[in-house]
């Protein structure tokens, strides 16, 4: 199995035990099974982590389809935290972890930026 294929498999494992902890159609209301799926959900996490902090440096071709795909995900996070924190403002209540979840990676963002910069 290649280290693409690998990647693909954990992503798409991450993604629909993501979903099933949601658990978007009811279908189950039973904490041995809530709670095996945010087991599941763990361990997808790390693989993933894994993964990509372990990454190794290729030609300029890759370090930019990595740069590309960083930048992607940084904005479809800050723009789904920025409609989490919309919708529920306007009902009123805004849950602190997604104020948070943004300030962290802005600030990540911030601290690499600086560190790269200061690191030469």
């Amino acid at each position: 199995m290649t280290r693409t294929n690998l990647e693909l498999g954990i992503v798409i494992c991450f993604l629909v035990t993501a979903v099933l902890f949601l658990n978007p159609l009811r279908l189950w209301m039973d904490p041995m099974m809530h709670t095996a799926t945010l087991i599941g959900f763990i361990v997808f996490s790390g693989a993933f982590l894994t993964l990509f902090m372990r990454e190794i440096g290729g030609d300029e071709r890759e370090n930019s389809h990595r740069v590309h795909a960083g930048r992607a995900a940084f904005v479809a996070g800050t723009v789904v935290l920025l409609l989490g924190i919309i919708t529920q403002a306007t009902s009123g209540i805004v849950d602190p972890w997604l104020i948070y979840a943004l300030c962290s990676m802005v600030l990540a963002k911030l601290f690499v930026r600086i560190y790269c910069a200061y690191r030469k």
